[in-house]
């Protein structure tokens, strides 16, 4: 979970970079500055929360797996009647940040492919205030189908992790091939270690995510070779290769 928010956190500002000023030097130091943010929050929340509640008893007990910090407040601290309600206020608006940061993301990819023939350009339709509102409402809706089916929501996090790996995964790999060809005396944004930190990226991606990929089922499997392929196909006839 703290993996997930990390990536949205840099992410949403990779999409919206083109609508921030000065970006050469406001974007590295916000995605700094949120990433660290996260981490020190969630090690702490896990700190807490492990100190209570064992993964063992999280284990038996799969339902508690997407509330554990209710779960320790439930069982461990029963006694602090204010605790449990401040906990689920605290996660209603975390989820609300949450929903705001994947909707951006998501409606300005959407804009994006729609501007560039990739998918029907009325989605690329803006509002009056410069914003994807047309996308920003589909992706609404899609998200309110999906929330109507929670007995998935298992493979749902798995399919959006496997996912979020995938689009990072492939957004490095052209960033590297890029910079190989790139002819332009533009200098863009720097990173501590240069070209080492990517391939050290995409080691640490792979080995996070490999048991998952592994031990995901052929359900998640077969159902992400058919989007990933659904997209291909989709760049193949924009490209026409």
């Amino acid at each position: 979970r703290w993996r997930r928010r990390s990536l949205r956190a840099a992410m949403a500002l990779a999409f919206i970079v083109s609508e921030v000023r000065d970006a050469n030097r406001t974007v590295p130091r916000a995605m700094g500055t949120a990433i660290g943010i996260v981490t020190a929050v969630y090690l702490l929340v896990i700190l807490a929360t492990m100190g209570l509640v064992t993964a063992g008893y999280l284990n038996d007990n799969p339902g508690m797996r997407f509330i554990p910090i209710f779960c320790a407040c439930a069982t461990k601290l029963p006694e602090c009647h204010w605790l449990q309600p401040l906990v689920s206020i605290s996660a209603v608006l975390a989820l609300l940040t949450t929903m705001m940061v994947c909707i951006t993301v998501n409606a300005h990819a959407i804009q994006a492919a729609g501007e560039d023939g990739i998918i029907p350009t009325f989605l690329a339709r803006k509002s009056r205030y410069g914003t994807p509102a047309l996308a920003s409402l589909i992706f609404c809706l899609v998200t309110m189908l999906c929330a109507c089916f929670p007995q998935f929501t298992m493979q749902m996090v798995n399919f959006g992790a496997l996912f979020n790996t995938i689009t990072i995964t492939i957004t490095m790999v052209a960033f590297l091939k890029g910079r190989q060809t790139e002819t332009s005396s533009y200098s863009g944004f720097h990173a501590p270690g240069k070209t080492a930190l990517y391939y050290l990226v995409l080691l640490v991606l792979i080995a996070c995510n490999i048991s998952g990929i592994l031990t995901g089922g052929t359900k998640l499997c077969l159902f992400t070779i058919v989007v990933m392929g659904a997209g291909m196909l989709l760049l193949l006839r924009k490209n026409k290769w």
